[in-house]
């Protein structure tokens, strides 16, 4: 799993996956605004919130995503760079499994707290750039 939420409630909603992308669990989304569907987030945009289901490319089944409130912190994989110990560094989605720390784009503001498996870093993502759509 790319990206999850470390803790919290999830707010779980039942939407359209864009036919064109293949999304895994875990993966970073956002809202196509051209049809009102999710998409694969990429740098440099809003984020709607986190994959809970797969779907495959050519989909159109509803599938549930974690929307994603301001102020809501969730874990990622550091795909390159190294993170400084307890203190906030801007950093970038990199791709669907995981972030750069860079200030290119600053989609989020990275914490480093520990997570690091000998192999890959974890860290908390507060994401900057929000697509926040009220629940009616």
């Amino acid at each position: 799993m790319a990206f999850y939420r470390k803790a919290g409630k999830e707010n779980a909603i039942k939407v359209v996956p864009k036919s064109a992308d293949t999304l895994a669990i875990g993966d970073v989304v956002a809202i196509d605004s051209t049809n009102d569907q999710v998409t694969i987030a990429t740098t440099d945009g809003a984020i709607f919130g986190l994959a809970l289901q797969a779907s495959a490319s050519g989909s159109t089944t509803k599938i549930n995503v974690d929307v994603l409130s301001p102020g809501e912190w969730i874990m990622g994989k550091v795909e390159n760079g190294t993170p400084g110990a307890n203190h906030l560094q801007d950093c970038d989605i990199n791709s669907q499994d995981g972030v750069i720390l860079s200030n290119t784009n600053s989609d989020f503001l990275a914490m480093y707290r520990g997570d690091y498996d000998g192999t890959t870093y974890h860290v908390y993502l507060l994401p900057k750039n929000l697509h926040v759509v009220e629940n009616t």
